[in-house]
This record gives C-alpha cells, sequence and structure tokens, in this order.
C-alpha cells in the first residue's frame, strides 16, 4: 500500500472526481428538497438556514447514547490500548473528530438523500426482484438472510476497492490514518461512501426487510466498526473465528507487506476464511498507515 511518482497524476484524477461526486450529490440534493417547495423559496430557504443543520447534530452529536458509546470506547482505549505508543489524545484521533464533526452534516443530509434515492431507484427499476414470499417468514430470518448477503458483497467491495486502482485511490483515505481510534471508520472519500452504499440498501430491499429493522441494523454496524477500528488490544478470544476483530482489522490497515490484502470482512471474517485473505496470526499489532 505505497504511493509512488507515477500514482501521483492518478491521486490528482481521483480528487478532480471525488470534488464532482460532491458537486453532483449537492446538486441531486437541492432538486429534491427544492422540487416540492417551488413558490415557497423563501420559507425554505430560511428553514434551511436556521433548522437543517441544528437538525443534523440533533440526530447525531446530541444523541444521548452517543456519548455512553464514546466513553466506554476510549476507556477501552486507556486500559487496553494495541498501540502503548500511542497518546491517548493523539493528533490522528484530533483528525478523525473532525471527520466525526462533518459527519453529522453527511449521514443526515446528503446521505439521507442518496439513500433514498437509491430506494426509488430500487422500487422504479428492481422491485421485481424483491422477494415477497419470504414476507410469510419471521422476521429474524428475513433479517439474518439480509445481513448474510449484505456482509458477502461489503467483502466483496472491499476486495475489489483494493484491488481495482481507481477505487484504491478513493479508499486509501481511510487507510491514510497511522493512529487508529474509534473516529477512523468515518475518514472515507465521499465516492468511496456513494460506491458501498447501494451494497447496504439493496439486500434489504431485495428481501423486504422492513424500515426500522433496517435503522436497527444500520446502527449496530456503525457501533461495531467503530468499536473494530479503536486502539484496543483485543482479539476476541474464540470469537476472532467468526467476528472482525479489533487485532484482525487491524492488521487490514497494516503496513507490513506481510499484511497487504489480507482480512476485508467487514462484519464476520467467514469469507476470508473461505477465499483464502484471512492473516492467521492472531496476536499481531502493527504500525498502521499507507
Amino acid at each position: 500500500m505505497s504511493t509512488s511518482a507515477q500514482d501521483r497524476p492518478r491521486e490528482k484524477v481521483s480528487v478532480w472526481v471525488g470534488a464532482a461526486g460532491v458537486v453532483a450529490l449537492a446538486i441531486i440534493g437541492v432538486c429534491y428538497l427544492v422540487g416540492p417547495r417551488i413558490g415557497t423559496s423563501d420559507r425554505w430557504l430560511r428553514e434551511s438556514l436556521h433548522l437543517w443543520l441544528p437538525l443534523c447534530y440533533t440526530h447525531t452529536l446530541f444523541f444521548k447514547c452517543l456519548f455512553m458509546g464514546i466513553a466506554i470506547l476510549l476507556a477501552l482505549e486507556w486500559w487496553f490500548p494495541a498501540e502503548s505508543r500511542e497518546r491517548f489524545f493523539s493528533v490522528g484521533l484530533a483528525h478523525d473528530s473532525v471527520w466525526f464533526l462533518l459527519e453529522g452534516i453527511l449521514r443526515v443530509g446528503l446521505v439521507t438523500i442518496y439513500v433514498d434515492w437509491l430506494c426509488r431507484v430500487y422500487d422504479a427499476n428492481c422491485g421485481r426482484f424483491t422477494l415477497h414470499a419470504l414476507a410469510a417468514y419471521p422476521g429474524w430470518v428475513r433479517l439474518a438472510a439480509a445481513f448474510a448477503l449484505s456482509d458477502f458483497l461489503g467483502w466483496l467491495h472491499h476486495f475489489v476497492r483494493h484491488k481495482v486502482p481507481l477505487f484504491w485511490h478513493f479508499h486509501a483515505v481511510h487507510h491514510s490514518q497511522r493512529e487508529l481510534n474509534q473516529f477512523t471508520d468515518l475518514r472515507y472519500h465521499v465516492v468511496d461512501y456513494v460506491l458501498s452504499q447501494p451494497i447496504v440498501v439493496f439486500p434489504f430491499k431485495v428481501l423486504a426487510i422492513d424500515a426500522p429493522t433496517v435503522t436497527l441494523f444500520v446502527l449496530a454496524q456503525i457501533w461495531y466498526t467503530r468499536f473494530y477500528h479503536s486502539n484496543v488490544r483485543t482479539n476476541l478470544g474464540w470469537l476472532r473465528y467468526l467476528l472482525v476483530t479489533p487485532q484482525s482489522h487491524r492488521v487490514h490497515h497494516s503496513r507490513d507487506s506481510r499484511h497487504f490484502d489480507t482480512n476485508f470482512g467487514v462484519h464476520t471474517c467467514l469469507w476470508d476464511r473461505l477465499f483464502g485473505t484471512q492473516f492467521h496470526g492472531a496476536n499481531e499489532y502493527p504500525a498502521t498507515g499507507i
């Protein structure tokens, strides 16, 4: 995972493509919000300026359980650090805290619009693929099926983002952190997010999972990925044979060439074990970054 002089022109291209992606999402968002409000633009502008931004943080930064979860992970990083030489309040934590603050706007604003658009695209063009017969099965059966499908597609997409040079230049933003912490999962290029989000949405649409269940799944996913990106020294014991752990994912972020292109799992390590991309050292905590 190194960057050569030959790769720098491609990096410039990725920056421009990323900027274009942000602009495109902004245009889609404006059209989505303004369309139904033609004739009331002055009211819409006032609502946007005075209500929209506070709304973003009301549903993210000012959510009570958020601070409890952050405090628990900080305590784990303090008592059981994977890298003891890393300062508790590191530069990396400061960097990723900025991404954390921006996440409020991104997730409530652009991401909400984007996910809604994906659902509309699916309903308009792919509705025939929905397995309505599964509605007769208990919710937990459908949720388990959706989890297995999204977990495999997440592994596959993660694998592709490392193997295809164009996609890697976007994904490299996430891997650039040398001091892993609980906010590192939020450190991603917007194009990387745009490419990955359909993998979460479409399996649940195919399996007719209701929106509240999807919301609970997404919340659990956010906190679990936050946990295994944190600077915590644990491989979860026997659970490492099933789940992605802070140790195994640290290996994925490693700068050591022995660890390159391993441990692509996003929830479980089953696909890595099945396709031979699992690194089997369970007690290595390498330096991270590009």
